[in-house]
């Protein structure tokens, strides 16, 4: 599915481009952020590996969820190829960090008018057809270190991209 995130700011020089496809045992997805991107940081690539907080920089975002139940998964890529995917058994409960027997793909591309980032797992632990709702979120973190935040639907005044009330089906 292919998603325009909005922003939850009004005044913004970029537009973020999102989409997302889940086959039972594998995740892809690609953003493409698209604009005035002198504004933004996007750290330098590392070599992948997992880490935690990604959200305190620029990252990007995928919740998966099943409409029968309070858990879910978030699933959390940094421009640094770092990357992270959590189990919350209910609505903001501490994250746990699964176990998945293979290494991401993570793949980056930027020119003076866009940036991409692709990510594709393959997911056995997971049986990602269980899946009905997901939400697809934006964190870009600007040249002032202040974040902004885009989301499918943003919900509230301040982004929380847990809310269900945000997921789509």
């Amino acid at each position: 599915m292919r998603h325009l995130l909005k922003s939850y700011s009004k005044s913004t020089d970029v537009s973020v481009e999102s989409r997302v496809t889940l086959t039972k045992e594998k995740i892809l997805l690609h953003f493409k952020v698209k604009g005035k991107l002198e504004a933004y940081q996007f750290s330098q690539k590392e070599k992948i590996k997992r880490a935690n907080e990604l959200w305190r920089a620029t990252c990007f975002e995928l919740f998966l969820a099943n409409s029968k139940t309070q858990s879910y998964y978030e699933i959390n890529i940094s421009p640094t190829l770092s990357w992270n995917i959590y189990y919350l058994e209910k609505y903001r409960a501490k994250p746990k960090e699964i176990a998945i027997s293979s290494k991401p793909m993570i793949v980056t591309r930027e020119d003076l008018q866009s940036y991409e980032i692709e990510f594709e797992l393959e997911c056995k632990e997971l049986d990602l057809t269980k899946f009905d709702q997901y939400n697809l979120a934006v964190i870009l973190l600007n040249k002032s270190n202040e974040r902004e935040f885009w989301a499918i639907n943003p919900v509230g005044k301040s982004p929380d991209f847990h809310d269900r009330g945000g997921f789509v089906f």
